[in-house]
C-alpha cells in the first residue's frame, strides 16, 4: 500500500502537466496498469489466505478413506489425494512429494483458472520498461510535431521547445518506466513470490512429514504386515486346531461314556441274569439234595422201624 501511494504521487505530476492528449492517455494507461498490479497482488494474497484457512480440514480429509475436500483449489487436493494408494498402520500414505502439487504455480493457477496470474506478474517489469520506451518515442513524437520547419526564424525556439518538452517527456517516461520496473521487481514481485514459496514449501514439508513414505518404509511396512498376517494366521490355525482337538476329545469322551454306559448296562444285566440263574441252580441242587436226603432218611427210618418191629415180633414169639 505504501508503494501504491508513492507511485500514485509520482504519477500525479506528469499527468497534470501533460499538455498533449496522447501523453494524457499514455499516463492514464500507465497509472491504471500500475494500480492494477497492486489490486491483483491483493487478490492473490486474499485467495492464498483463504486457501490456507481451509488447509486443516483438507489435511484431515487426506487421512480418511472418504476424501471430500472443501473450498477453493479442490482440484489440487483431489490430484494429491489420488496418490494415496498405500496404507501403513491403518493410515493412508503416499509416495508422491507434496511440492509437486502444492507450489506457487500450481496453486495460483488453480485459484485463478481463467487468468495466468504468475505469468502476467512475471511480465510486469518488462511491461514497465516497455511503457518507458513507448513514452520515449511518444515524447519525441510530440516534440517533433511542434517544430515548424518552414519558419527558419523560429528554429531556435522550436529546438528549445523540443528539448524542454519532447526530450524531457522522453527521458522522464523512460526513467519512470525503469524506476517502476526496479521498484516492482525488488519490493513487490520478489517479496511476494518469496512469501508464497515459503508458505507452500512449509505446507509441503508438513504434508510430507505426515503422509509421505519412501520405498524402504513401504517395504518395511509390507514385511511387518506379512509378518502380522502370518502370526494372525498361525494364531488362527492354532485356535482352530485346538478347538477341533477339543471337539474331537469331547466327542470321543461322549461316545466312550455312552459305550461304557451300554457295556455297563449289559454287564449289569448279565450279572443279574447269571446271579438269578446261579441262585436258581443252587436252589434246584439243594432241593434235589434235600429230597434225596429225605428219601434216604425216610428209608432208613422205615427200615429201622421195620427191624425193630421184627425184633419185637420175634421176642414175643419166643415167649
Amino acid at each position: 500500500m505504501v508503494m501504491l501511494f508513492i507511485g500514485c504521487i509520482f504519477l500525479v505530476g506528469p499527468i497534470r502537466e501533460a499538455k498533449n492528449i496522447y501523453l494524457f492517455i499514455y499516463y492514464g494507461i500507465f497509472a491504471a496498469f500500475f494500480v492494477s498490479v497492486f489490486i491483483i497482488a491483493g487478490c492473490i494474497l486474499r485467495k492464498v489466505e483463504e486457501f490456507f484457512d481451509e488447509k486443516n480440514d483438507n489435511m484431515k480429509a487426506l487421512g480418511s478413506d472418504n476424501k471430500e475436500f472443501k473450498g477453493i483449489a479442490q482440484q489440487v487436493w483431489n490430484a494429491y489425494g489420488a496418490t494415496f494408494k498405500n496404507k501403513i498402520n491403518d493410515m493412508n500414505k503416499t509416495r508422491a512429494n507434496a511440492d509437486l502439487y502444492f507450489n506457487t504455480d500450481s496453486v495460483i493457477s488453480e485459484l485463478f483458472p481463467n487468468f495466468s496470474v504468475m505469468k502476467w506478474f512475471g511480465l510486469v517489469p518488462e511491461t514497465f520498461v516497455g511503457f518507458g520506451i513507448l513514452g520515449t518515442f511518444l515524447g519525441f513524437s510530440v516534440g517533433m510535431g511542434n517544430i515548424d520547419f518552414t519558419d527558419s526564424s523560429r528554429m531556435i525556439e522550436n529546438v528549445q521547445h523540443l528539448v524542454s518538452s519532447g526530450f524531457a517527456t522522453a527521458f522522464n517516461t523512460s526513467i519512470v518506466g525503469i524506476f517502476c520496473s526496479m521498484i516492482y521487481k525488488f519490493f513487490i514481485y520478489n517479496p511476494l513470490v518469496y512469501e508464497l514459496d515459503s508458505h507452500f514449501r512449509k505446507l509441503s514439508d508438513e504434508l510430507d512429514k505426515e503422509y509421505f513414505v519412501n520405498d524402504s518404509e513401504i517395504l518395511v511396512a509390507q514385511v511387518a504386515e506379512q509378518t502380522r498376517a502370518i502370526n494372525d494366521m498361525g494364531t488362527t490355525i492354532t485356535e482352530l486346531f485346538t478347538g477341533e482337538l477339543k471337539n474331537i476329545i469331547n466327542n470321543f469322551t461322549e461316545v466312550l461314556e455312552e459305550q461304557i454306559g451300554k457295556q455297563t448296562s449289559v454287564l449289569d444285566s448279565f450279572n443279574n441274569n447269571v446271579s438269578k440263574q446261579l441262585a436258581q441252580d443252587i436252589k434246584d441242587v439243594l432241593d434235589e439234595a434235600l429230597k434225596g436226603i429225605g428219601e434216604i432218611l425216610r428209608s432208613a427210618f422205615v427200615e429201622n422201624i421195620h427191624n425193630e418191629v421184627e425184633s419185637m415180633k420175634a421176642a414175643l414169639t419166643d415167649v
